[in-house]
């Protein structure tokens, strides 16, 4: 049987977290194997939420200074 498999990133939203609203980012793989002599798929699930929340901040950050540096009048130098 081929074993071809696919990767996605997407976001879940409106999951309940103890019973809060909840927005959840994950990778998802799909693996086509057999299971009892069956045809089957397996579905794996990666919490990337962490991964997702970092690189915003990094391009906040990136963002902030990049307006700093080009808005700036005079070189500063050490």
């Amino acid at each position: 049987m081929d074993t071809a498999f696919t990767t996605r990133r997407r976001n879940l939203w409106n999951t309940k977290w103890f019973g809060k609203m909840a927005v959840f980012y994950v990778e998802d793989t799909a693996i086509r194997i057999r299971y009892d002599g069956e045809p089957a798929t397996q579905g794996i699930f990666r919490d990337i939420t962490a991964r997702k929340q970092t690189e915003e901040a990094l391009r906040k950050s990136e963002e902030k200074y990049r307006l700093i540096a080009e808005n700036m009048q005079y070189l500063i130098g050490y």
